[in-house]
């Protein structure tokens, strides 16, 4: 049973709202019983916001509230990641640099103070945090070091993204229904892509070179971390 939006953005953007303006996002226990009940089967919910992976305030927020969350991280190849980013943020107005080569140069002054900004007002949404992240969300050992940190290994699934963009169906009832205790009906999931965007052009081929360069220490490190590999290119 989902949450009543797909990505609440609690433990990120929206904490100053409180526990009770989360938990009014959610099914009730005595709904998720009776469901249960009448399925004769396991009900569980939950939400889905990307943005808690990087953020770095979110993980302790979530730990205080949910220690015992079950969390699922699905990882991208995080040069497609960067770019796929930036060519959402351009076609939606939120970024005028044009040019994805010039976002990547930019990135490091852009998000300059940012980690202050957005501790010493929580209120205030981290435009720069959220829009010009390219690379930074692609660091994810870092990232998940910082869950691992409050969380157990136990509570976490990580899932490559392009494994389940092509197998969705033998993910979801090998990887994920078991991890989070539930049967899985698979067959009766719908399994296509949503608000699938297009790119006017596609990255050079020296950007996606330098970039995997860039990112191969940190998925070494993502590697060595989670004793899991990646197949990304």
């Amino acid at each position: 049973m989902p949450a009543t939006e797909k990505q609440v953005r609690y433990f990120d953007y929206f904490s100053h709202f409180g526990p009770g303006w989360y938990r009014s996002h959610f099914p009730s226990r005595a709904s998720v019983a009776a469901r249960s009940e009448a399925l004769g089967v396991r009900v569980v919910t939950g939400e889905f916001s990307p943005s808690y992976m990087s953020h770095p305030f979110a993980p302790e927020r979530a730990a205080e509230l949910i220690p015992d969350a079950r969390l699922v991280a699905v990882l991208r190849n995080p040069v497609d990641r960067a770019y796929s980013h930036w060519q959402h943020c351009v076609r939606t107005g939120r970024d005028d640099v044009t040019e994805f080569e010039r976002a990547l140069e930019l990135e490091e002054s852009r998000l300059a103070g940012e980690y202050e900004r957005m501790r010493d007002r929580p209120r205030e949404f981290p435009h720069a945090f959220g829009n010009y992240s390219y690379a930074l969300r692609g660091r994810y050992a870092e990232q998940l070091q910082r869950w691992l940190q409050l969380f157990p290994r136990e509570q976490l699934l990580v899932v490559q993204s392009e494994h389940l963009r092509a197998n969705p169906r033998e993910v979801l009832a090998t990887e994920v229904c078991p991890y989070l205790g539930i049967e899985s009906h698979v067959d009766e999931i719908e399994v296509e892509p949503q608000l699938v965007g297009g790119y006017e052009a596609t990255m050079s081929t020296g950007t996606r070179a330098r970039l995997r360069d860039y990112f191969e220490p940190y998925n070494s490190e993502l590697r060595a971390l989670l004793g899991q590999d990646f197949d990304w290119e």
